[in-house]
């Protein structure tokens, strides 16, 4: 299972619309049903991008989903085609304040074919959008609830196994992270060097002013 993200890097204090792509992939001999998903976005004021409330001067698309025979290919498929996706509307947002991120839970349940056949991929498209003030690097998480089965003799097994969700869960490694550069000023007086960020605003006769400094390492 992999998450893919179109944008890769977001510049501070601008908003910016993201198109996430789910990819849950059957690698078994039978077919399987997955039970859920929960996508965990970055922190720092990733949200959810609602098609019915998007941010002022943008538009959003409805979460959707679609079958393929073949893995999604960030490098040569299209995040922004929609040709074969179905609405996927009955995702629950929560907002988890530990962690301070946005969670998206579908358990509407998708039946996969085995490995091989023409349905055993698991395309999940959806947008997300974020006016950062903080510079740094947002990975992202997907998590699945697959209904199978643990074999009994790793449940037996001491410190092993313990349950089904454990052994049946499957997660995605963060890949496709989001990167926001930092804002950049310098200054050198003698052998001394200070850095920092800067943000400045002011007022003139002619109105509000905003000047913004930063650099992509």
């Amino acid at each position: 299972m992999l998450k893919y993200v179109d944008t890769l890097v977001a510049l501070p204090n601008q908003t910016t619309i993201f198109t996430y792509i789910v990819n849950v992939e059957n690698l078994q001999k039978n077919s399987q049903q997955i039970e859920s998903l929960k996508d965990v976005l970055p922190q720092a004021g990733f949200q959810w991008c609602d098609p019915s409330n998007p941010p002022l001067g943008f538009t959003c698309d409805p979460p959707m989903y679609k079958w393929r025979a073949d893995a999604f290919d960030p490098q040569v498929d299209s995040f922004t085609d929609i040709s074969g996706y179905s609405n996927a509307n009955d995702s629950q947002e929560t907002y988890d304040g530990v962690d301070d991120r946005w969670e998206l839970f579908w358990d509407q349940g998708w039946g996969m074919e085995q490995a091989g056949k023409p349905q055993d991929n698991l395309i999940l498209r959806f947008q997300a959008h974020v006016t950062p003030t903080l510079s740094g690097s947002y990975y992202n998480e997907v998590f699945a609830d697959v209904d199978c089965s643990a074999p009994s003799t790793l449940v037996l097994v001491e410190e092993g196994v313990t349950s089904q969700a454990e052994y049946c869960a499957s997660y995605s490694w963060p890949t496709g992270g989001v990167i926001v550069p930092s804002f950049d000023v310098g200054v050198q007086v003698g052998s001394t060097t200070a850095q920092g960020n800067m943000d400045i605003d002011w007022s003139g006769g002619t109105g509000d002013t905003r000047l913004n400094s930063w650099h992509i390492n």
